[in-house]
């Protein structure tokens, strides 16, 4: 279209659906597509959540199986609950609309994203300490990240992990740089 974007932008793509980016494939051709870094899968050009159920039947939810591959896989974790990577059934909060970035874990008891791990006792379940829910903020931290959210407190065992945080979007270095170089825009 002839305007200069930003790879992984989120704005260049805002009418093409949920959870799109400006991306290139293999051979250099842009265009918007689902943001597999943020736990989109692409089914017939629609982005779902991995984890969420997706177009699969009720009692199941969609992972990724390869690349561009996607499954149904049978879920047990109840209603309001699903299966997360660590193969632990958390609960689901929802905050009204759609997700258009990344489901993370987050702590029941803050209700923040964990910076450091949290300490599970014996008596403790990991699944309860945590819930998952939408994160569409970037996160700027100094420091080392640490994927493990929950250790034992007894053996210091990483009990789940995570993905690091959403770093700040481009689309923000692309307003940062038309703001100084307005006829570059």
């Amino acid at each position: 279209n002839g305007v200069c974007e930003l790879s992984n932008s989120k704005s260049a793509c805002k009418n093409t659906g949920l959870g799109k980016r400006l991306q290139a494939d293999l051979f250099g051709k842009v265009s918007c597509r689902c943001a597999l870094d943020l736990g989109f899968v692409d089914v017939d050009g629609t982005c779902y959540h991995q984890y969420q159920q997706g177009p699969c039947k009720v009692g199941q939810q969609i992972i990724r199986n390869g690349f561009p591959g996607w499954t149904c896989m049978n879920t047990t974790c109840g209603p309001g609950r699903i299966r997360w990577s660590d193969g632990r059934c958390y609960q689901v909060e929802q905050s009204g609309g759609m997700c258009d970035g990344r489901y993370e874990l987050y702590e029941v008891t803050t209700g923040e994203y964990p910076m450091k791990p949290v300490n599970v006792k014996d008596t403790e379940k990991v699944e309860d300490l945590f819930n998952v829910k939408c994160n569409s903020v970037s996160v700027n931290s100094v420091g080392t990240f640490n994927p493990c959210a929950a250790v034992a407190e007894t053996t210091g065992e990483c009990l789940s992990k995570r993905k690091s945080p959403q770093q700040e979007q481009e689309d923000n270095l692309k307003d940062l740089f038309c703001n100084q170089l307005p006829d570059e825009c």
